[in-house]
């Protein structure tokens, strides 16, 4: 929204610098101000949480430093994570043909008994299992982007009006909707694109936080229809004049001529997708064959669609029936346009009046680790980071999410995956011993699950529960030491701390073998604990450390959190017995939603403000 009103803006103002009217646009810009203030207002608290909260996930910068020049990766997303999901140059013709690079890749030819591929199949693969193997390669898709589930598809009858557009509307408007449609396809390219995306990647504000950059084709599908109907209502007002109808048979030979073109030369592309050059010959042949019919077939879809909007234009349609009749059959031509395609996609089975919750009913394995009632977490070692199925019933390690801390990607990847692999070896061999998995204990992941029965299920004995007092620390100077020290401790007796980024006033410990923190109380937001020691110590919690937000109390009495062991949090505690209590209270929420309540106060009263006087003028 910020790029589509800032293009509006920048081609208002070269609009009214051309016409000497700069002291208007002042004036209007100066109306806008406490309009977009207070528009922001009303979403501060979440916008400055959201913002809060980046500079502390994977789209924020890691402390960890790695070996020669600093990046400018290191802010936020790699360039290679950041530009995965993009769209290829010559995939923008999806816009007008969906099917131009075949569509779908979760449907394939070989569900179709009468496609060229299947045929192939049949007659040629040398049994079962390679028929089996190579109809994985049957996909519809062929594309840049490896496997998607559809294409972006404007409308053949939008994209055609569009042009229209840019030849009939007001120049005012075809400066801005085309430079923002054009701006958006650039965006969507990605690294296809490179000059000009990595450019923006690496500067533009906020841009490397990004994770897809083929969403940047929402403002051209908010240009299109935009520019097409104002070009259109341009077109009607005046009539199929022969200036006009000239435009006209502009416009529909760029757009009707592409989907021609496509129609006459469709058999003369490759096809092939990644990885398709290893099939054998005749298989490639046959997918030659089934993606081009579906390109043709595609075009021709198109251009009958283009074709019947441009003769009821042409022939002055609109000036021998009724405006209601004529733009009633065009809104009709449109939505059957859009509506064809968007069933390839949302078929029947993608709608059910109940949804189907089979997934989060709980089997064997949940019903046996929910039998314990103490406080633990669970190590599901199937797709760590990939699945949140485990998340619904237990405390977990992993779980999905798009923007996950960047402490815990850290550890996961320099501690957390190797003790996976470690845990594997071991299993094999048939000699787990989890004292040496440190940072699984200390995350106090007392189940380790592997499957769905009940006995797909490990006990880790050595977890080291919710809190505990530590019998020794490691200061380190950086958190690169930090994490090279934790995977070689006992995180059960030694705590590792990384003096620049905390201070410590506990010079020594004198541990005290029977201390102990227990667990009392546990809420996301609040957790409490009771304490006792016959000395000054270091408790470690097994909850995860942020900055933002959370306070520690001993008795009541604020304290300083330390973050230990990388992720964890800890304190030094007094001896004797103690009430520790963490609470989360963000500003963001505390202050941010006071701002933005009196912001929506401020709207509602704008709003019978505006009411008011529209009833003061009716009278």
């Amino acid at each position: 929204m910020a790029l589509m009103v800032g293009v509006y803006g920048l081609v208002q103002l070269v609009s009214f610098l051309r016409e000497k009217r700069t002291a208007e646009f002042v004036k209007s810009v100066a109306i806008l101000i406490p309009s977009v203030l207070i528009a922001v207002g009303t979403f501060f608290g979440q916008f400055w949480a959201i913002t809060e909260y980046s500079r502390y996930s994977i789209r924020g910068a890691s402390e960890l430093t790695k070996p020669g020049p600093k990046t400018i990766d290191s802010e936020g997303l790699s360039r290679d994570y950041a530009f995965q999901y993009k769209y290829g140059v010559w995939e923008s013709m999806c816009l007008l043909v969906p099917d131009f690079y075949g569509g779908t890749s979760t449907q394939a030819f070989v569900q179709d008994e009468n496609s060229a591929t299947y045929k192939a199949l049949v007659s040629n693969a040398q049994s079962n299992d390679e028929a089996n193997q190579l109809a994985g390669y049957s996909a519809h898709y062929w594309g840049p982007q490896g496997s998607t589930l559809g294409a972006y598809y404007a409308g053949a009858i939008v994209v055609f009006l569009f042009v229209l557009g840019i030849v009939v509307a007001d120049k005012k408007f075809v400066w801005w909707l085309v430079s923002l449609a054009v701006l958006s396809l650039m965006l969507s390219w990605g690294s296809d694109f490179s000059s000009f995306n990595y450019f923006m990647f690496d500067y533009f504000p906020g841009y490397n936080k990004f994770r897809s950059q083929s969403f940047a084709l929402i403002m051209v599908l908010f240009s299109m229809p935009l520019l097409g109907m104002l070009g259109l209502e341009k077109f009607v007002t005046v009539g199929a004049v022969a200036e006009n109808k000239r435009k006209l048979l502009i416009a529909f030979g760029a757009v009707g001529g592409v989907c021609l073109g496509l129609i006459l030369f469709a058999g003369f592309g490759s096809y092939l997708g990644e990885g398709d050059d290893q099939l054998p010959m005749w298989l490639k042949k046959a997918l030659m064959t089934d993606r081009a019919s579906l390109l043709r077939a595609d075009a021709i879809r198109s251009f009958a669609f283009i074709g019947s909007v441009f003769i009821l234009l042409y022939f002055n349609v609109f000036k021998k029936v009724s405006p209601l009749v004529f733009f009633a059959f065009l809104i009709f031509l449109v939505l059957a346009d859009v509506a064809v395609v968007d069933r390839r996609y949302f078929t029947k089975d993608s709608f059910q009046r109940k949804s189907d919750n089979a997934r989060f009913v709980a089997n064997a394995a949940d019903q046996t680790i929910s039998k314990d009632k103490s406080h633990y977490r669970v190590f599901n070692i199937q797709g760590t980071f990939n699945e949140a199925r485990t998340s619904y019933f237990h405390y977990s390690l992993g779980g999905y999410h798009g923007a996950k801390l960047r402490r815990y990607q850290d550890l996961y990847d320099s501690c957390i995956a190797r003790e996976r692999q470690q845990l594997f070896v071991d299993a094999q061999q048939g000699k787990i011993n989890f004292a040496k998995y440190g940072v699984l204990n200390m995350l106090n992941a007392k189940y380790i699950v592997y499957g769905e029965e009940a006995n797909n299920i490990i006990l880790n004995s050595n977890a080291n529960g919710p809190a505990w007092f530590v019998q020794n620390v490691v200061v380190v100077d950086s958190p690169n030491e930090e994490l090279a020290q934790l995977r070689s401790i006992n995180t059960q007796k030694t705590a590792v701390v990384d003096q620049s980024r905390n201070k410590l006033t506990l010079s020594t410990l004198s541990p005290d073998s029977l201390a102990t923190v227990m667990l009392v109380d546990f809420k996301p937001s609040y957790v409490k604990y009771q304490s006792q020691s016959a000395e000054n110590g270091l408790a470690v919690f097994s909850e995860i450390y942020y900055p933002k937000g959370w306070k520690a109390f001993i008795d009541g009495k604020e304290s300083m959190i330390i973050r230990a062991n990388y992720v964890l949090r800890a304190l030094e505690v007094p001896a004797g017995n103690h009430t520790i209590e963490f609470r989360f209270e963000p500003e963001p929420y505390m202050v941010g939603n006071k701002v933005t309540l009196a912001s929506g106060w401020v709207v509602m009263l704008v709003l019978l403000g505006c009411i008011g006087f529209a009833i003061k003028k009716t009278d």
